[in-house]
């Protein structure tokens, strides 16, 4: 089952790293697949239970695409950095600015 073995994860790293943010960042597929976007809700769900953990959602990030929807090319790839350093720096404030 998805979510037990999730939070085993999540239980493992937070055991051999007390205190720091765990963040995980939902594949690219998630504007396209609806298997992504169902574990995604899983993680949300548990982001809402578990302290440490933020969700990075990509499914509005509109990047551009070397074979479709998986593998970003320069541009995309550019647009998919840009937008995670925006959203790791929203929750790491949150643990220097706290």
């Amino acid at each position: 089952d998805y979510e037990v073995a999730l939070r085993a994860v999540i239980a493992r790293v937070q055991e051999k790293y007390p205190g720091v943010a765990i963040v995980y960042v939902v594949p690219f597929l998630e504007a396209s697949q609806s298997s992504i976007r169902a574990q995604a809700r899983v993680l949300d769900d548990l982001a809402e239970e578990i302290a440490g953990l933020h969700v990075v959602h990509t499914r509005k990030w509109q990047l551009t695409y070397t074979d479709g929807n998986l593998h970003p090319d320069a541009k995309g790839a550019k647009k998919a950095a840009e937008k995670l350093s925006e959203a790791m720096k929203d929750i790491l404030c949150e643990y220097f600015f706290a």
